[in-house]
Formats: structure tokens, sequence, C-alpha cells
């Protein structure tokens, strides 16, 4: 990747900057404009959410994502999708994306909403409490 920013003439404004503490690393994407999350879609992609989605949305960052059926599900309207795979398309949706800072905002908030309303612990806990509720309950 280093070798590529090199040949591409970006490696001036790429930085690597490897394994990140939580705090770094909040603040690291807390100056994004837009955040990414580029896996191809496969088996495990198509079924599981990345993290770094929900850490995008709890920070009301606007996502570029494939879309794929479990990204789709937890990012909503905080997420512009490309077609699975398509790497000209994903681009077109990080341009339209740096293009366009209304939209970021409202796709920052859509997705820092989300994780209040649906997705915090809170919610997953009650969600959790009532599965275990009926399965004692059967036996």
């Amino acid at each position: 990747m280093r070798s590529l920013t090199r040949e591409l003439g970006i490696a001036d404004r790429v930085d690597f900057v490897g394994f990140l503490a939580s705090p770094e690393l909040v603040r690291l994407l807390s100056t994004a404009d837009v955040c990414l999350s580029p896996e191809p879609s496969n088996a495990l992609n198509d079924v599981s959410t990345m993290i770094k989605v929900v850490e995008y949305m709890g920070l009301g960052r606007p996502t570029v994502a494939y879309d794929l059926r479990e990204t789709r599900f937890s990012a909503g309207d905080a997420a512009l999708y490309a077609p699975p795979n398509d790497e000209a398309a994903f681009a077109d949706r990080i341009e339209t994306l740096l293009d366009d800072a209304e939209l970021r905002g409202s796709m920052g908030a859509a997705g820092r909403q989300r994780i209040e309303d649906e997705l915090s612990w809170a919610k997953s806990e009650e969600q959790l409490l009532r599965a275990y509720e009926r399965v004692l309950a059967s036996r």
C-alpha cells in the first residue's frame, strides 16, 4: 500500500497509522468527512457487520460501503451503497459525499440516531434479556 501511494503520487496525503488505542482512534475518526467500509461481497461479509461501520455511526460520520445485506441492515441511511465489488461505483459514492456537506451531515446524524434508538447496548440488552426469559420460561 505504501508503494502504491507513492506510485499514485498521493503519499503526502496518506498516513499509515497502524494500531490505535481507543482514545486515539476516536480522535482520528472524528476528523474524517467520509468513512469507508470497502469489504468485498463474500459469504462472511454478507452476514456480518464490520465493527467500524457501527463506530462510524456512533461518531456521526457518513459511510460508503458495498451493498451487503448485514451492512445495510446495520447502517441504514447512514451509508451510501455501491453495488457489491464495483470499485468504480464505490469511488463515485465517495465523491458524492465529499461534494455534499449537507448530505454528509444528514447521514451522520441518521447514523448517530440509529445507534441511540436501535443499536445501543441498552436496546440490545433488553432484547437479550427477553430472549433469555423466553428460553428459560419454556424449560
